[in-house]
């Protein structure tokens, strides 16, 4: 019974640690002008490609 906890914690972890290498490769990849308060058509494109070729 103890075990469910600890690794349910561990599966977690691993997600975090998965979702915020992803976020950070395809936001760096794709946001390329900070000068406006709007996101740009071709960077929501490319960041929505960029995370299915990612996430597979």
């Amino acid at each position: 019974m103890a075990a469910q906890p600890c690794t349910c914690i561990k599966q977690f972890k691993e997600f975090l640690g998965t979702y915020n290498k992803l976020t950070e490769t395809c936001f760096s990849d794709c946001i390329k002008d900070f000068t406006a308060r709007e996101v740009k058509p071709e960077e929501t494109t490319h960041s929505e490609h960029c995370l299915i070729v990612q996430g597979k």
